[in-house]
């Protein structure tokens, strides 16, 4: 008997679901790995040339506003790559329309860009990143701590999903401080779409180390290998 899997655009739109009302912005942060399944997905279901529709199934999982897509630059340069070097039943195994689509896509969004380059921001979030990638090494174990190591882009997508959520955080306490009725008004809930135990792994961990403990309410991965795509 297989194990029930929960279908993805079902699920992101109730994760997304009221966010609107409370002027929460949704994002999904996506890596190869997640890029790769869902245009497999959709090729089956839709055919070749339509398999770049699952980008507009995305943004629509937030049905009051489309939800932003954000592509760190090395999944950006992977999916480049998977284009032009892989192929699957003699066809690119990722098309050139997502491709097309996907390289549009902003690497951050400029608010959380500008909130970096401020002395506050820089200094939280490369303490965390810091104390992250020690948590890391003490306590991944197994193959994907030696054979299977984590990748540069693996953490650039794990660095750019807590940037959103470190922004977030910080807007909701200067609006706080300021007694506005709406705090939340202005910041970010992530879901971040991989298939990458590196990934997901070590998001879920985030929240164990105590700078992270804050940021569990706007983040979360989503490890696409769990879920039907329907």
């Amino acid at each position: 008997m297989s194990r029930y899997k929960p279908e993805l655009f079902r699920y992101l739109r109730e994760y997304f679901d009221g966010m609107s009302s409370l002027g929460i912005k949704p994002i999904l942060v996506l890596d190869t790995s997640s890029i790769i399944q869902l245009e497999q997905a959709f090729r089956r279901k839709q055919g070749y040339a339509r398999a770049f529709q699952f980008i507009d199934h995305l943004t629509a999982t937030a049905p009051e506003q489309d939800a932003f897509i954000v592509v760190p630059a090395g999944v950006k340069d992977e999916v480049t790559q998977h284009h032009l070097y892989h192929s699957v039943n003699r066809r690119p195994e990722i098309s050139k329309e997502t491709v097309d689509r996907l390289i549009l896509s902003p690497t951050q969004l400029q608010s959380v860009s500008s909130y970096l380059q401020t002395e506050q921001g820089a200094s939280r979030t490369d303490t965390f990143r810091y104390e992250l990638r020690g948590h890391y090494l003490e306590n991944m174990t197994g193959k994907k701590a030696s054979a299977d190591p984590i990748s540069l882009t693996d953490w650039e997508v794990i660095d750019t999903a807590l940037a959103s959520t470190a922004y977030s955080a910080s807007h909701f306490r200067q609006n706080s401080a300021v007694g506005s009725p709406h705090p939340l008004w202005g910041c970010y809930r992530v879901a971040v779409l991989t298939g990458d135990k590196h990934i997901s792994w070590t998001l879920g961990e985030a929240f164990n180390i105590p700078r992270g403990t804050s940021l569990a309410d706007y983040v979360r991965p989503i490890n696409t290998r769990g879920f039907i795509v329907e």
